[in-house]
């Protein structure tokens, strides 16, 4: 048996009139326009940018080429055509991670995607508390150089009936605290992801 799937959709107009708040990752789609936003959890629909796909690169162009709001692109060109590279064309450094941590360990740590000009490093502070830090160049605006109003983190765990809260400490560190429901501290993390945008 065959299954559908359908993303929410709507047109332009109404999508920017009602203006809705979209889940972290969820998809919508302009029926009129053809165009795809995801959402962030945070900003409102007219807010978001529109889903352009992960272009890397483009090669073997020919002919003349125009290129609107060029920052973060660079085009070469060669005896076969042209080379468009873009490095990125968000708004902001971003930093998206999988925690897992034993007891009082340090945890471990798989980045999923990082444009962050240094290293951070996951410690265990004290229970249920862990902190992110720089290595190398820290405190590099456009990564926590910024204070805390141009900082957005985002964390959520898997671990059963606990509660993630993460906090900016200062331009070199941030950290995540867990709770259980009733408010004391634990340790160990199961799956947890933190997702870091700088503005």
């Amino acid at each position: 048996m065959a299954f559908r799937i359908q993303l929410r959709n709507d047109t332009y107009a109404n999508w920017t009139e009602v203006n809705p708040i979209l889940l972290q990752g969820e998809p919508a789609y302009e029926n009129n326009t053809n165009r795809l936003k995801i959402g962030n959890g945070a900003s409102g629909y007219a807010q978001l940018p529109y889903f352009y796909g992960n272009i890397e690169y483009v090669n073997g162009l020919t002919g003349s080429i125009g290129i609107t709001g060029g920052t973060g692109i660079n085009v070469t060109t060669g005896a076969s055509g042209a080379t468009i590279t873009i490095t990125s064309d968000r708004p902001y450094k971003l930093y998206t991670c999988n925690l897992n941590a034993a007891g009082t360990n340090d945890p471990t740590e798989i980045v999923l995607e990082s444009d962050f000009t240094a290293d951070l490093v996951w410690t265990r502070g004290t229970t249920g508390v862990y902190v992110a830090g720089f290595t190398g160049a820290t405190g590099v605006v456009g990564d926590f150089g910024h204070n805390a109003s141009k900082v957005m983190i985002t964390s959520v765990s898997s671990t059963v009936n606990s509660h993630i809260y993460p906090l900016y400490i200062d331009a070199d560190s941030i950290q995540i605290t867990q709770t259980g429901v009733t408010g004391a501290y634990l340790d160990g993390l199961s799956n947890c992801f933190v997702e870091i945008k700088v503005y």
